[in-house]
């Protein structure tokens, strides 16, 4: 069966890290501690043991920015623990910062700490699922935002394609409407 169609496998946290190679470990180390062992073998106990008490799983998931946070909410409020991405960047204008860096500097160790959460895939490991109930908020409901109003003006990008490529870009009236040349504007707005 196709690796795309596969359920998710339920795993443990510490069977997460296992799966996971080293290169996806160590800077989840280096995230954590600046003396973070360097070996598979000692490195998935020390990141096991960072999660173990609901009190450190707390401490991490402060740590997170604010779409990290959201990630963890979402996927901890789904029945199966899953990070639903398209559902997520629909909610929230992007995607969490699943990528791990190499944990050296600032930003990357802040994107690592949400691989610590989503260690091999976007699925809570179950173990951990169950113990971030005791502290993790249920996410905001979706707001859509309306307006009584229209806007003056609306970004429009139009090509022409020919052969599968863009050959020009049409230009633009004062309206905002596009058009061809030499074509009248065929909204009601003066031009």
């Amino acid at each position: 069966m196709p690796r795309y169609f596969r359920e998710p496998e339920e795993l443990t946290v510490e069977e997460s890290f296992a799966k996971a190679t080293l290169a996806d470990l160590k800077p989840l180390g280096r995230a954590l501690s600046s003396d973070a062992p360097m070996r598979k073998g000692d490195l998935v106990p020390f990141l096991v043991e960072q999660l173990r008490t609901p009190e450190r799983a707390e401490a991490l998931y402060k740590r997170l920015d604010e779409l990290g946070q959201a990630a963890v909410q979402e996927a901890m409020h789904d029945p199966d623990g899953l990070l639903d991405l398209d559902r997520f960047r629909a909610k929230y204008g992007a995607e969490p910062d699943l990528g791990t860096g190499d944990g050296k500097d600032a930003k990357s160790r802040q994107r690592a700490l949400l691989g610590m959460f989503f260690p091999i895939s976007l699925a809570l490991p179950r173990d951990l699922h169950h113990m971030l109930r005791g502290f993790v908020p249920r996410p905001p409901s979706l707001t859509v935002t309306a307006s009584e109003q229209l806007p003056a003006t609306v970004k429009l990008r139009s090509y022409q394609w020919v052969n599968g490529k863009p050959s020009r870009k049409l230009s633009r009236n004062r309206c905002g409407c596009a058009r061809r040349r030499r074509m009248p504007c065929m909204t009601s707005w003066p031009c």
